[in-house]
């Protein structure tokens, strides 16, 4: 007897596992730009070294154990992890990981509690607030930090103009302070 899968591809399940990889990859850096953190960050309180993270979160086959390990340091079972149609909230997510951290007598979680740069932090949280809708300065970049996330940084200038040189923010420069907004 002739069996009827004989044209059926043998990379089908390879491409397969390299899509899921990557939908795996893109889920696991968003978790982290939610936590507005770089890859350097997250591997130092892990066994694993920056560019093995970097690669897991391009969807390199970098094994299920580095994989595991990461969906368990955001606070996920693999089960739950991949279930998720989408992402939690930064504040949603935080506390899911001091929760799951402090469930496994784990203090990694503790290094979220350090201030994140500032650059970061515009790109991939102050970005998606009201604060730049309208034309703000230093000081009100600075007072909003301390306000809503409890950050003091000392100066933000030359992080707003590196911001407005990639081209997230515009800047006034025929007023004095310099006020900066959203290119719209």
């Amino acid at each position: 007897m002739k069996n009827n899968f004989s044209n059926y591809k043998t990379d089908t399940f390879y491409n397969i596992a390299i899509k899921n990889n990557i939908k795996t990859g893109k889920m696991l850096k968003a978790l982290r730009n939610l936590l507005v953190r770089q890859p350097d960050e997250i591997a130092s309180v892990l066994s694993m070294t920056t560019n093995t993270l970097k690669n897991a979160e391009k969807g390199a086959n970098v094994g299920t154990e580095v994989i595991n390990e990461l969906i368990g340091f955001y606070g996920y079972t693999p089960k739950d992890f991949h279930s998720l149609e989408s992402l939690p909230t930064w504040e949603e997510l935080l506390q899911k990981i001091e929760s799951f951290h402090k469930a496994n007598k784990s203090d990694v979680y503790l290094i979220l509690k350090e201030k994140p740069n500032l650059i970061d932090l515009i790109e991939h949280r102050l970005l998606n607030t009201k604060l730049f809708k309208n034309w703000v300065d230093e000081n009100s970049v600075l007072n909003f930090c301390k306000t809503e996330y409890d950050y003091s940084y000392e100066s933000a200038i030359n992080t707003l103009n590196n911001a407005v040189t990639k081209g997230w923010l515009i800047r006034d420069d025929s007023v004095k302070p310099k006020k900066y907004k959203m290119v719209q």
